[in-house]
């Protein structure tokens, strides 16, 4: 029995017809993973190599935009200050950081995801590594709790905490 090539293509068809529904149908990429990558993009804000562009900081600035709600609450648990930004406001705030260190990198571990319907909480350790321009080197492993809120199907970091530090 010799199957035609119509049919062929019909059958195809109807399979990539299939596999769009079930994508659309079961969200391709879960809240969680949205989550995860929005707290990284994050974290990667503090990583800076030794050998940054200016070009590199302008990127940057971008993923402020993108991770960040437009009021953000950043509380530094240790010291007890707080305080309300926007995304724009922290622009100057991270460049005056980047320009403090000669490079610097920050990871993620061990986080804990609670999400409900539009809110979500998340606590994880943040190491952080770098080499300042004047002072000691900094290696030092804080817990940090970050709140988003889903807006439009986008989910934004609200709320920062970084609590004391872990281990130095």
């Amino acid at each position: 029995m010799r199957i035609s090539r119509k049919k062929i293509c019909c059958i195809l068809l109807a399979a990539a017809a299939a596999a769009f529904a079930a994508y659309k149908i079961f969200g391709g990429v879960s809240d969680e993973a949205k989550i995860i990558n929005t707290v990284s993009d994050m974290v990667s804000l503090a990583s800076k190599p030794e050998a940054a562009s200016p070009a590199e900081l302008a990127l940057k600035l971008r993923i402020l935009q993108r991770v960040f709600a437009d009021k953000v609450t950043i509380d530094f648990g240790a010291r007890r200050m707080s305080d309300v930004y926007t995304p724009r406001s922290l622009e100057p705030m991270l460049a005056n950081f980047r320009k403090s260190f000669v490079s610097t990198t920050a990871s993620m571990s061990d986080e804990e995801l609670r999400i409900d319907e539009v809110r979500a909480d998340i606590v994880f350790a943040c190491r952080f590594r770098g080499k300042p321009k004047s002072g000691t080197y900094v290696d030092e492993v804080r817990d940090v709790t970050c709140s988003l809120q889903k807006t439009d199907g986008v989910w934004k970091i609200d709320k920062v905490v970084i609590n004391d530090i872990l281990e130095r």
